[in-house]
């Protein structure tokens, strides 16, 4: 168990109200989320994508 899950499961009013404030009311899963967009710039589809950062992360919300 990650130190995330141990302390939303003790505290899972900080979870609902974490992911209330969410866009996407989920945490990413790395593989699928983070992946999919490395792959894609990896590739030859990202061929002209230069010079830009690209945010995964679903939400503004979880930025401090």
């Amino acid at each position: 168990m990650s130190a995330a899950a141990g302390y939303f499961d003790a505290n899972p009013d900080v979870l609902k109200d974490l992911l209330a404030s969410a866009s996407i009311p989920r945490f990413g899963d790395p593989e699928s989320d983070i992946g999919r967009t490395v792959v894609f710039l990896a590739g030859p589809d990202a061929s002209f994508v230069s010079g830009t950062t690209v945010s995964v992360d679903g939400t503004s919300a979880f930025c401090a």
